[in-house]
């Protein structure tokens, strides 16, 4: 005979239940109160972190804003005409960012010194979240520098001036350009990306570590230099340029630029070039030279080129009258005696020794190219 089980006396708690009977149990509800506690937890904390971000983006900002103002006053007690627009700060939360707009600086004009006049629709002055460790200056819209009364309109995708903030030995200044468009004397000039780092105590190879330096490295493509004989010969475009070059010597004290000259080249000065590569159009080579002052204060030096595709640049050059025709048939007659293929393989390559004296460049005692000789009566800044 079935047991059963009244539905009154499982409203009564089980009384009359049999024993051992299976009856149905709800699982446990979870723990609303804990999850609660947990929601609540995060969200003070993310609160906190961003009531800190955004007071630490503010202080940040603040001393951008106050180290701008002081080296605007710093400068203009040195003399210099600075004007431009109130501060507006941004870049939250990625980066602290003042900027200014219709910004113009003039460096006073002194004896023997051409003033120097930069303009820029708009600079920013930023540290962001990539490169904390650096201070970047960006210029954007329309400048323009006016040297010695001649003014040089430019613009640029992107003018970056990148400075290390950490003391004591540090990287160097970089200099990122992309997107270069300017209007030079000579005619417009296209640059597509170049990269300039600058070491103010000289990190590149020289001759005397302990001697002052600075340094330089250089490295663009896509340079479209002024429409000349030498584009004309060569190519409308510069396909890459590289370039280590160091200036050896004390700097001398202010004075007339002769005088400087002067006493940079009695001081023992030298301008070194370690590394220098070039292509551009059936020219390929590399190069390093040394060069300083002679008496007459006009560059002279020593250096060699190895270059491929010489013997086409030669005669392209004669082409367009920039070698003398018997020059040039000289210069590629040494080609043909000095060429070596490289044993990778590729076109033959030659080795020539260079030098500059008395205002003519020539390679293997070859006359090619005759140098202007630097007015140093013209005013520092042109």
């Amino acid at each position: 005979m079935a047991l059963s089980r009244s539905p009154a006396a499982s409203r009564r708690g089980g009384r009359g239940a049999i024993p051992g009977a299976v009856t149905d149990v709800k699982p446990p509800r979870p723990p609303r109160r804990r999850a609660r506690r947990m929601i609540a937890g995060t969200l003070v904390l993310a609160g906190l972190a961003v009531a800190a971000h955004a007071a630490a983006w503010t202080w940040s900002t603040g001393a951008l804003a106050v180290g701008m103002s002081d080296w605007v006053t710093q400068r203009r007690a040195e003399g210099w005409t600075i004007s431009h627009q109130p501060p507006t700060r941004g870049g939250w939360p990625f980066a602290a960012r003042v900027s200014v707009a219709e910004v113009r600086i003039e460096t006073p004009a002194r004896a023997n010194e051409a003033g120097i006049v930069h303009q820029a629709a708009r600079l920013v002055v930023q540290v962001a979240a990539p490169r904390p460790t650096h201070l970047e200056v960006l210029a954007d819209g329309p400048q323009r520098i006016e040297l010695g009364g001649t003014a040089i309109p430019f613009a640029a995708r992107r003018f970056a001036l990148a400075v290390p903030l950490a003391a004591g030995p540090a990287p160097p200044v970089e200099l990122d350009i992309a997107g270069l468009e300017a209007l030079l004397p000579a005619g417009p000039v296209r640059l597509r990306a170049a990269r300039i780092l600058l070491h103010p105590g000289g990190r590149l190879p020289r001759p005397a570590e302990s001697e002052p330096s600075v340094a330089l490295a250089l490295q663009a493509e896509g340079l479209e230099p002024p429409a000349s004989p030498l584009t004309a010969a060569l190519g409308a475009e510069i396909e890459a340029l590289s370039a280590d070059a160091v200036l050896v010597g004390a700097q001398p004290l202010r004075g007339p630029p002769a005088s400087m000259a002067a006493a940079w080249r009695d001081a023992g000065g030298v301008f070194e070039i370690p590394a220098l590569a070039l292509r551009w159009g059936p020219l390929q080579g590399d190069a390093q030279a040394s060069f300083t002052l002679d008496r007459a204060l006009q560059p002279r030096g020593r250096g060699s080129l190895r270059v491929a595709g010489a013997p086409a640049a030669v005669e392209a050059l004669a082409r367009a009258g920039l070698v003398d025709a018997s020059a040039a048939r000289s210069v590629q007659t040494v080609l043909m005696l000095m060429s070596r293929t490289p044993p990778e393989g590729g076109p033959p390559r030659v080795e020539l020794p260079m030098a500059l004296t008395d205002g003519t460049l020539s390679a293997a005692r070859v006359p090619l190219l005759r140098m202007a000789p630097i007015d140093w009566s013209r005013p520092r800044g042109w």
